[in-house]
């Protein structure tokens, strides 16, 4: 919608587009009166159309606009003004992850403690969800936004990704089958994550591929990480996001101990 370009939604001006999502635009704004550029993301005319998808967009938007973490995209309101249903949120100045996951970890042992950092961060977002009582239940690195340092802020969360939602590789088998999700799908997206992180590129979905057969680089440990996190029943996965990253420290430290002499 670039005629949008140079409008004002409400105290928002918009001066560029940042990208297109399947039913949203993302523009760059300008709120003067707060002297600060904002993200302001807007349904298509398609999306907008639909009761049922403005009703999720606006429960969600409300609910995102409650929490205040450092690992959290803030959302400063939802609204709709002249048929154009939108969200405000603070500009992530890096983009998203998906961005920079095409990329890889080329080298394993020089990136591990960037790699440990960031998934130590994102952990500590999950771990807020869960505090207040939801879970993120769409977790994939075009919903992993990255500050101006590089931090990650965790968005779209709390209504988990439904049937139908596309057959991305992040989603866990009980989400595609419609069955009962709990913080175990985010486990499973974790796993997703890293894999995707360390090799490249991701898994095909619902396809559990040895990471090592793309990396051989990456240690055993590490790999088991991996593959525990995207076990297909979620009883054989890690039960939580921080014992995911317990075990990920743990298997990222011994990967880079000195081998014992004998």
């Amino acid at each position: 919608m670039p005629e949008l370009i140079g409008k004002s939604i409400r105290p928002y001006q918009l001066i560029a587009e940042i990208n297109e999502t399947g039913n949203s635009m993302v523009y760059k704004g300008i709120q003067p009166a707060a002297n600060r550029y904002v993200a302001v993301k807007i349904l298509k005319p398609g999306a907008a159309h639909s009761p049922e998808v403005v009703q999720r967009y606006q429960q969600e938007g409300d609910m995102l606009a409650q929490f205040h973490h450092p690992r959290l995209l803030e959302v400063y309101e939802t609204g709709e003004v002249q048929g154009l249903v939108y969200r405000a949120a603070r500009l992530a100045e890096n983009g998203s992850l998906q961005d920079h996951l095409a990329f890889g970890l080329k080298n394993f042992f020089y990136e591990t403690s960037r790699a440990s950092l960031l998934f130590q961060e994102i952990v500590e977002g999950l771990e807020f969800i869960y505090s207040q009582g939801y879970i993120h239940g769409n977790l994939k690195p075009a919903k992993i936004l990255l500050d101006a340092m590089l931090h990650p802020l965790l968005s779209d969360f709390g209504l988990p990704a439904r049937i139908g939602d596309g057959t991305s590789p992040y989603l866990a088998p009980e989400q595609v089958r419609g069955g009962m999700v709990d913080r175990r799908v985010d486990v499973f997206a974790l796993g997703v994550l890293l894999y995707t992180a360390l090799a490249g590129a991701a898994p095909q979905p619902r396809v559990v591929v040895s990471l090592r057969t793309r990396r051989p680089d990456v240690p055993e440990g590490v790999e088991s990480v991996v593959l525990k996190a995207m076990a297909q029943n979620p009883d054989q996965r890690f039960q939580s996001a921080a014992k995911f990253f317990e075990d990920l420290q743990t298997a990222f430290i011994l990967s880079m101990s000195p081998p014992e002499i004998s």
